[in-house]
């Protein structure tokens, strides 16, 4: 048992193993990058955008016919949200000014020419894209709540009040109604 361990000791002074290691973690490493998928895209921008956006409306609508569900105690609501906008995106930039000075006779003239233009960077496949700041939520232009058992102000005022502060919109934008138009 002794000689054992003493051989395992020598191995280890030896640094034998770590070399086996780091060659084996090395190996490990090439393999799963040979087998890893990269999955591309294939359609275009717009249409991921405009999936992005449908789902956002959607998600939003569903958040809101549980909020409404909560407040009425009814079964059967329904939320329909327009949207103003869609995604914003801002882009890091940089300005470049050229400033020269014309000296005449009794005057001096100072122009300034400035020049816009986007940070490009590459991702991890090498692509180049502008480099993104943040990205904007669609602005919300109105919403829409019919649902079952609408009876009394003091609902409807919940409803309005929590649309307000979950959407930041005005009263002015929510209409709220029963399913028989009250």
């Amino acid at each position: 048992m002794e000689d054992k361990i003493k051989g395992i000791l020598s191995f280890l002074k030896n640094g034998r193993l770590i070399v086996i290691l780091g060659l084996a973690g090395i190996l490990l490493i090439f393999i799963s990058s040979m087998f890893s998928s990269t999955k591309k895209e294939d359609s275009p921008k717009e249409q991921t955008q405009v999936n992005s956006i449908a789902e956002y409306k959607e998600e939003l609508q569903s958040d809101i016919e549980t909020v409404v569900k909560k407040i009425t105690g009814s079964k059967n609501v329904k939320v329909v949200i327009t949207l103003d906008t869609g995604f914003t995106y801002n882009y890091a930039d940089e300005v470049r000014e050229n400033t020269s000075n014309r000296q005449g006779e009794n005057t001096t003239d100072t122009s300034t020419d400035s020049q816009n233009s986007l940070i490009i960077v590459k991702d991890s496949s090498g692509n180049e894209k502008a480099l993104l700041i943040n990205e904007n939520l669609p602005q919300i232009r109105g919403v829409a709540v019919v649902y079952e058992g609408y009876d009394s102000e003091a609902k409807n005022e919940k409803i309005k009040n929590a649309l307000m502060a979950t959407l930041s919109i005005t009263s002015k934008r929510i209409y709220i109604s029963g399913e028989g138009g009250n």
